[in-house]
This record gives C-alpha cells, structure tokens and sequence, in this order.
C-alpha cells in the first residue's frame, strides 16, 4: 500500500490522464486501505474511475469513495461494479459452489471488456453514487457486527501450519507475526481475508 501511495504522490504531478482505482468490496464499504491512499494522494485532473469487484453488489462503497476523493479535491469520474466469486466467511459463508464460481469467472471477461471501452472512452457516470437507503443501512449493519465479532479473535491456523510466513507476507497491514506456534493477528485488521 506504501508503494501505491508513492507512485500516486508522483504521478499527481505530472500529465497522469487517467487514474484507477480497483478494489474488492469489504462488506458493503469502500476498504479501509482504500480510503488511506486516497487521503494520501492527489489526482490534479486525471480521469478517475473506479471498478468494486463485488459478490453481488457494491453496497455503499462508491459513496464512500466520492467523499474521500471530494475531501482530496478530487472526483470521481465513471464508477462500476463487477461481479466475481464470494471470498467472506466473515459473519457466514458467503463463498459460491463450484458452478457459480466458473460462470462468474466467465463473465466478468465481458464486464471487463465493457469497463475497459467505457474508461478508453473517458465516460463518465453515476454509477452507486446514490444508493439506496437500504444499501446504507446494510454497509452499517454488517460493519457494527463484524466489529462486534472481533474478527481476528476467530483466526487460527491448522495444525500444518508450517510457519513459512506467507500469511505475514501478504498482510497490507503487517498485522501478521510469527510466534510460537504459528501467525498471531494483532489489532490493526481491515478484513481484507487475504
């Protein structure tokens, strides 16, 4: 995420035409990480457009993501959604069967397509700009309950683990150590699932 920030802090000064803004959907809101880079970065004039790969839809997250962007200066220009295979198992299993998966899988070549002729285009929309209320209300439901769970109390790792630290690794948030007998999850977790 460091480095991210440092090319977009690059970039802002220089004939960047266009900046992309691709993440995964975190129960119904923008991710943390996200809103952090925004925060730290500027966008001058490019073209900004965002894709929330999602299980079903982006909730509030391009909400979110035009307030972080206006607090910057910045706006956002085309918004869209793409649906791919459920990864949560934060508060049920939220994961497809097999079947579901590979269809998703094949679809989302032709959204990809879609997004890609409407970014070379420099379109622009409103797309989950103005959501629902219902939308609103489930990004907030699902994000009190998931701090409430305490998510990263329920982590463990299987007996095999072998403590290679892949898991630590790949934490954004260096969240992950080794210790004893295998990964301890610290404080600082965005549920990113990874």
């Amino acid at each position: 995420a460091e480095s991210m920030v440092s090319a977009a802090a690059a970039a802002s000064g220089s004939d960047v035409e266009a900046i992309g803004l691709v993440f995964p959907v975190y129960l119904h809101k923008t991710p943390k990480i996200v809103a952090r880079f925004i925060s730290r970065s500027s966008f001058g004039d490019a073209y900004v457009f965002a894709v929330a790969t999602n299980n079903g839809g982006p909730g509030s997250c391009m909400k979110g993501l035009v307030s972080a962007l206006r607090a910057r200066g910045s706006r956002l220009d085309a918004g869209f959604g793409l649906i791919m295979p459920g990864n949560s198992v934060i508060l049920a299993d939220m994961t497809n069967p097999v079947e579901e998966r590979a269809r998703r899988l094949e679809e989302s070549e032709a959204g990809l397509e879609s997004i890609v002729g409407a970014v070379l285009a420099r379109e622009k929309n409103d797309f989950g700009r103005n959501e629902a209320a219902r939308s609103w209300l489930q990004s907030r439901f699902y994000g009190l309950v998931a701090a409430a769970y305490g998510l990263p109390r329920h982590f463990n790792a299987g007996g095999d683990c072998t403590r290679c630290g892949v898991c630590a690794r790949s934490c954004p948030q260096g969240n992950i150590t080794l210790a004893g007998k295998g990964p301890v999850w610290g404080k600082n977790c965005v549920n990113c699932l990874g």
